[in-house]
């Protein structure tokens, strides 16, 4: 075979590797649903905004604030049949910057999660070095709103802003509490299983497990 024809064939081959990975990286993930609650300093986009199969979420923000923030979203994840699989609470010690935008890629530590399910989010706590902001909405209430999102008929969440100063960021996981909430957010599928871990920042991840 002529160098020049053997390039194009390896050329061709090549390309035809990128296309056919590309088409199965675009079959592993769909889209995850997002809530932005009213008042938030935090925007999550929803166009951009992925969960994979690994399984994790990819979450893209956008820091609407006009200082540096600290945050911490909630996560839900449905089965088929719109029964609560699981909730993941996690919070990083990462501040973003004032009217910058990113992502941030989340494990979900909940066993059996696949595409077939599907994950609503939404940012839970914010704060600034002057201001808190805190979700209004009960437990249920919150849960409730995430059922209907994911239900295809959004029912708006909003943070409720107090200001004091100066403000230590503290992520809201306590690790004390997250057993008898579990079984609190299970109650209708059966008892839970919750697991809490430090991230490698200082931050936090509990789950919340539905059997």
């Amino acid at each position: 075979m002529r160098p020049t024809r053997r390039l194009i064939v390896l050329a061709t081959a090549s390309g035809l590797l990128l296309l056919a990975g590309g088409l199965a990286f675009g079959m592993a993930d769909r889209s995850a649903i997002v809530i932005t609650p009213a008042g938030s300093p935090v925007w999550l986009d929803p166009q951009r905004s992925l969960f994979f199969d690994t399984p994790s979420v990819w979450v893209m923000w956008r820091n609407e604030h006009t200082e540096a923030i600290n945050y911490a979203v909630r996560i839900w994840v449905f089965d088929e049949r719109s029964r609560l699989k699981g909730t993941l609470d996690h919070c990083t010690y990462d501040r973003l910057e004032s009217h910058t935008r990113g992502r941030t890629l989340i494990p979900l530590d909940i066993p059996g999660v696949t595409l077939r399910h599907r994950v609503v989010v939404t940012i839970s706590s914010a704060a600034s070095g002057r201001f808190v902001w805190r979700l209004r909405e009960t437990e249920s209430e919150q849960l409730d709103a995430a059922l209907a999102a994911f239900r295809g008929s959004p029912r708006p969440l909003s943070l409720e802003r107090t200001g004091s100063s100066p403000i230590a960021w503290t992520c809201p996981c306590d690790c004390t509490v997250i057993e008898p909430a579990c079984n609190a957010k299970c109650a209708s599928t059966g008892r839970g299983a919750s697991a809490c871990a430090r991230t490698f920042d200082g931050g936090c991840s509990a789950s919340c497990a539905c059997k």
